[in-house]
C-alpha cells in the first residue's frame, strides 16, 4: 500500500527495521512537510479496533504498581521527575510512598471503606469514587509526589531554603483544605453493613455473586465483567440482570455506531460467559 513514504520519496530497501527505527523514519518523513504546503490524500484507511480494559490490581500487583507508578504517568515532565528522584534506588522505578509505608497504604484503604477485597480483586467503593471525584487533581495524580521530589533536590543542592518549602506548602495546601471543608461529598446509598451491592443472579461463568459498581458489573469469582457503558449506551441494572438470565435483551435504544457516529437500536446479547463480552442482536424487519 502506498503511505507518505512512498509520496515523500523515500525507497523500500526490504530491511527489516526495528519498530522504533521504523517510528523514527515516519517522524522525519512527516517534517518534511512544511506549513502551509499542500498535499494530496490519495486514500484513507480506517482500523477499527476494540480496547480492552487493563484487569482489576490484586494486592500484590497493586503494591507492585507504586513502585513503577512513573509507567502510568502521561506527562514528560512529570514521569521523568519520579524517575530522577529514584535514580540511585535499588528496586525503586519512579513510585511513591515507600517500602515500609505501601502495605499500610492499602490497609488504610481498607479500613475507611475506599477499596473492598473480593475474592482476590481489589475493588474501588462507592465512598472511594467520590473521594476522588471531590479531590483536586493534583491530589489523586502523582504529580505532588515528583514536585516535592523535585524541591528536596533544590535544598540539597542549596537553591532553596527549608522555609521556603514549607511557605510554597502552606501556600498550596490551605486552599485544598478550605475547598476541601465545603466541598460536597455525594456517595450513593450502598448495601448495608459496608458491603457491596449485587445482583439477584450469579455469575454465568462460576456462580459466584456479581458486585455492582459505578462503572460495571465484577464477579468476586472469576475474570467475569460487564460495563455499564455499552456503544454509547449505559445499560441498566435490570438490563444486565436480563443479559445473565436469558442471555438476550429486548430491543433497545440509543446505542451510537462506532463508524458513522449514528444512533441505532438493537438487542444486546451476552457473547462469552466466560468474560461478559457483549455483542449485537438486530432485529429483521419485515417486507411490506
Amino acid at each position: 500500500m502506498w503511505g507518505f513514504e512512498a509520496f515523500l520519496g523515500e525507497e523500500n530497501t526490504g530491511d527489516e527495521e526495528s519498530e522504533a527505527e521504523n517510528d523514527d523514519s515516519a517522524f522525519d518523513l512527516l517534517c518534511k512537510i512544511r506549513t502551509g504546503e499542500t498535499v494530496t490524500t490519495k486514500e484513507v484507511v480506517v482500523n477499527e479496533k476494540k480496547t480492552t480494559p487493563p484487569p482489576l490490581f490484586t494486592e500484590a500487583t497493586l503494591l507492585a504498581a507504586l513502585v513503577r507508578v512513573a509507567d502510568f504517568v502521561t506527562d514528560p515532565v512529570i514521569k521523568k521527575l519520579l524517575k530522577d528522584k529514584d535514580r540511585d534506588k535499588k528496586d525503586e522505578h519512579g513510585g511513591i510512598g515507600t517500602p515500609a509505608t505501601r502495605a499500610s497504604i492499602l490497609e488504610t484503604l481498607k479500613k475507611r471503606n475506599y477499596i473492598t477485597l473480593e475474592k482476590g480483586k481489589l475493588i474501588p467503593t462507592d465512598t472511594g469514587y467520590a473521594l476522588i471525584d471531590a479531590l483536586p487533581d493534583i491530589a489523586v495524580n502523582p504529580d505532588m509526589t515528583a514536585l516535592w521530589a523535585e524541591k528536596q533536590t533544590l535544598i540539597e543542592n542549596g537553591e532553596m531554603t527549608i522555609e521556603q518549602f514549607v511557605d510554597e506548602l502552606y501556600n498550596d495546601l490551605i486552599p485544598m483544605i478550605s475547598n476541601a471543608n465545603s466541598a460536597e461529598i455525594k456517595v450513593a446509598p450502598s448495601a448495608p453493613s459496608g458491603q457491596s451491592q449485587r445482583l439477584p443472579s450469579p455469575c454465568p461463568s462460576c456462580g459466584k455473586q456479581i458486585v455492582i459498581r459505578p462503572k460495571g458489573y465484577f464477579c468476586t469469582g472469576c475474570e467475569f465483567k460487564i460495563w455499564k457503558d455499552f456503544c454509547g449506551k449505559s445499560l441498566t441494572d435490570k438490563q444486565i440482570e436480563t443479559l445473565i438470565t436469558k442471555g438476550v435483551t429486548s430491543e433497545l435504544k440509543g446505542f451510537i455506531s462506532q463508524k458513522t457516529n449514528k444512533e441505532f437500536s438493537a438487542k444486546v446479547k451476552l457473547v462469552d460467559k466466560a468474560t461478559g463480552k457483549l455483542g449485537f442482536e438486530f432485529t429483521q424487519k419485515s417486507k411490506k
